[in-house]
């Protein structure tokens, strides 16, 4: 029979963290301090499609009330319509570049901006 060992066993068990995951451990944050980051008058682009990350989007209606002018550029997305309800437009202004279901009614009433490709 012939014995396999791993060359590396050694240091496996003695393995230093990488420099980029300690200073990711000192950036880790929840959403809601993420979101308190976030200022009037500021842009945020939201990605398309599912990708969009729920917890922080919610986060954001959250602080939305204390918040003015804060402009969401979005794709299509896939999300619950909280952040265009009626009132929302005052504190965060969406301007979509296509018109999904969540967002149509706000778009048609004059809510939410749509920008045509």
């Amino acid at each position: 029979m012939i014995a396999v060992s791993n060359p590396n066993a050694a240091t496996h068990q003695h393995r230093r963290v990488p420099g980029w995951y300690a200073q990711y451990r000192e950036r880790l944050t929840s959403a809601e301090d993420a979101m308190r980051s976030l200022s009037s008058d500021s842009c945020v682009f939201m990605s398309g499609m599912c990708c969009v990350p729920q917890v922080l989007l919610r986060a954001l209606v959250n602080r939305a009330p204390e918040l003015h002018n804060v402009e969401l550029i979005q794709l299509l997305t896939i999300a619950d319509s909280s952040y265009v309800a009626p009132g929302m437009e005052q504190h965060l202004r969406v301007n979509t570049l296509f018109v999904s279901p969540n967002v149509r009614a706000a778009v048609n009433e004059g809510r939410v901006d749509f920008t045509p490709r």
